[in-house]
């Protein structure tokens, strides 16, 4: 999904990395929602994936196959 967004007619998203998606948090907390999860793209086995909570600051594992939010960055060279 996130390697298909748009926005402002840029296309190079991607879906951030645990690290990534709490970096991001971190800089812009007003773009994320504090209720629910957010995905991550890094793997917590084979068939899950990182999942983060910014209104407990937990994060775990989750099945794929699960329905919860998700916030595409891109990279900003400097």
């Amino acid at each position: 999904w996130a390697a298909t967004y748009e926005a402002n007619g840029l296309t190079d998203f991607y879906l951030p990395s645990r690290f990534e998606l709490l970096m991001c948090y971190l800089a812009a907390p007003q773009l994320f929602k504090k209720e629910g999860y957010y995905w991550s793209s890094s793997q917590s086995s084979r068939n899950g994936a990182w999942c983060q909570a910014f209104v407990y600051g937990s994060s775990y594992g989750s099945g794929k196959g699960n329905a919860l939010r998700a916030r595409p960055v891109r990279t900003i060279q400097l």
